[in-house]
């Protein structure tokens, strides 16, 4: 009976390890989304998958761009540069064309949509099937505006091209006249819907936006719809976050932070240091910067579940997430500063490394150093085995 243990054991170990998987490559992203990351190599960018498969090699961009922050993907679409048509496409994880190359310019993904320059050089802004949602006319913007003069287009376009552009959320993008320095919103058909009167704006999120405009000698936030009614009245001196799952941070004078709901009644009292968005109805809260406790709240400020003094669990979009979603999340020892992961009781799952990182699906980044600099790195499963070993090119 023990010799059939041990031979189990083996057998077990050994799959373990002929089942690990090694990718060689010269950098690698840690914008891991469950699905894929990305690896920089000789000939390019590529995709490899959680089983260690490269589905995509050798995408390109822009003057053979080599900085892993410039190869982002959302919802499974990326892009790619054809160096003799000078244009981009969108791809798929698989590299399959999800569009023509037909784009001058293109900026990442960070929503359903994304602006970008046609090789016919129109400014326009396309979908993730590389659809055009918006044909952006700013002659036509700046004669509803009673604008007149306008720079040339493409001077335009270049320094659009290298620098955050306003998308559309809900239907609905930013705009600012140039002359007054207010902003505004137009809908997909360049139409403005609200004129610019506003000094500061968030993006709509569940059909409001915060907008920040002078009363006497303060600036003052408030909540408006898309008609431009007034739904939350302008009295926070601090800029409020945008709606989820019902609920939008506010923060007082003394820098506290609670949450409104979308009729700006206070739920949650402005009483935490720390805090995220909410997601699926819970939140990550911290009372003060110097405490060790962190809590996991719902919509009502209801404590759920905490974490404190031996197991420190960071206040981030992505532990959120995580620890909804799957009931595990990455959390940091205080008696080593090691990280581990650790399920909603608190149990540790994982050895200890020096970083993990962005945990989806049961899995994430995980990388250890020593007196060289990095000794390992790759995609582990929530015990802290490695799947996916990232090793660094020779040449």
């Amino acid at each position: 009976m023990k010799t059939r243990t041990i031979t189990i054991t083996l057998l077990l170990f050994i799959n373990f390890i002929y089942s690990q998987k090694e990718v060689i490559a010269n950098d690698f992203g840690k914008n891991f989304d469950g699905i894929s990351f990305g690896i920089l190599k000789n000939d390019g960018f590529a995709l490899v998958d959680t089983l260690g498969n490269v589905t995509a090699d050798k995408i390109t961009f822009k003057k053979h761009d080599k900085n892993l922050n410039t190869f982002t993907f959302y919802k499974g679409v990326t892009y790619d540069f054809d160096n003799n048509k000078n244009l981009y496409r969108l791809i798929d994880f698989n590299k399959n064309p999800i569009s023509e190359y037909k784009f001058k310019e293109i900026q990442p993904f960070i929503t359903d949509n994304t602006w970008a320059i046609t090789k016919d050089d129109k400014e326009v802004f396309i979908d993730l099937q590389g659809n055009v949602i918006c044909n952006y006319n700013k002659k036509e913007i700046n004669k509803q505006l009673g604008i007149t003069e306008l720079s040339s287009s493409m001077k335009i376009f270049k320094a659009l091209s290298n620098k955050k552009v306003e998308v559309f959320y809900d239907g609905l993008k930013q705009i600012t006249n140039l002359k007054t320095k207010k902003i505004g919103f137009i809908n997909k058909s360049n139409k403005i819907v609200i004129s610019p009167y506003y000094d500061k704006s968030s993006n709509f999120s569940n059909g409001l936006v915060a907008v920040c405009k002078l009363s006497g000698n303060s600036y003052l936030w408030g909540f408006i719809d898309s008609k431009n009614n007034k739904i939350i009245p302008f009295k926070y001196t601090k800029k409020p976050g945008d709606f989820y799952s019902n609920r939008a941070i506010v923060v007082n004078k003394k820098g506290k932070k609670g949450y409104i709901d979308n009729n700006g009644e206070l739920i949650i009292p402005a009483k935490y240091d720390v805090v995220t968005d909410f997601y699926k109805g819970y939140a990550l809260v911290k009372d003060s910067y110097y405490s060790s406790e962190i809590n996991l709240i719902d919509i009502n400020g209801k404590i759920i579940n905490s974490f404190d003094k031996e197991i420190e669990v960071k206040a981030t979009k992505s532990n959120l997430i995580s620890l909804v979603n799957e009931q595990k999340t990455i959390a940091i020892l205080r008696t080593n500063r090691k990280t581990v992961i650790i399920n909603s009781k608190k149990e540790i799952l994982s050895k200890p490394f020096a970083k993990i990182i962005n945990l989806i699906n049961g899995k994430a980044f995980a990388i250890n150093y020593d007196s060289k600099g990095i000794s390992e790195k790759g995609l582990i499963n929530t015990k802290g085995e490695f799947i996916v070993k990232i090793i660094e090119s020779e040449f």
